[in-house]
């Protein structure tokens, strides 16, 4: 989402069509999965129609639930970078492939287990375990490039 007013209308559009969708759940199956289905279709409906990226853009809500400390990165390093740590990992994450971003996304930082993350996405669980491994995988080169003489574990 880029802007705050198409985040409300496709909340609003998810909601709208699960309650006429309603019949159609499945009782016993994962109901916060159903309707991420069907935000993730919405949005990718968007996309589509408007040809808008799906791009995140709050980077003090990302820079706010990333671990503190990075193992690989030495202090020195860690206060040398500051607050470009944030701009760095945005920038990062904006560079992934959509399939990795939305995995990595959907699973870090919404916290989607394997199983909840396959319903949402359509797709067996070891394609959402190769491609989160991927994703980390790309960050993790493209923000150890960016911080000279680290290099990530």
């Amino acid at each position: 989402m880029t802007d705050r007013v198409t985040a409300e209308d496709l909340v609003q559009e998810t909601l709208l069509h699960a309650f006429k969708a309603f019949d159609r759940f499945e009782p016993g199956s994962n109901f916060k999965a159903w309707v991420f289905r069907i935000l993730f279709n919405s949005a990718m409906n968007l996309h589509r129609y408007r040809r808008v990226r799906v791009l995140l853009t709050d980077a003090g809500r990302i820079a706010e639930e990333l671990p503190e400390s990075k193992p690989y990165l030495s202090p020195q390093v860690v206060d040398d970078l500051g607050s470009n740590l944030g701009d760095d990992v945005l920038a990062a994450l904006k560079a992934l492939p959509a399939a990795y971003r939305v995995i990595f996304v959907l699973s870090t930082f919404e916290e989607f287990t394997y199983r909840e993350l396959a319903a949402i996405l359509d797709i067996p669980i070891g394609t959402v375990m190769s491609r989160l491994s991927r994703a980390r995988g790309l960050l993790r080169e493209a923000l150890a490039a960016r911080v000279p003489g680290e290099a990530p574990p």
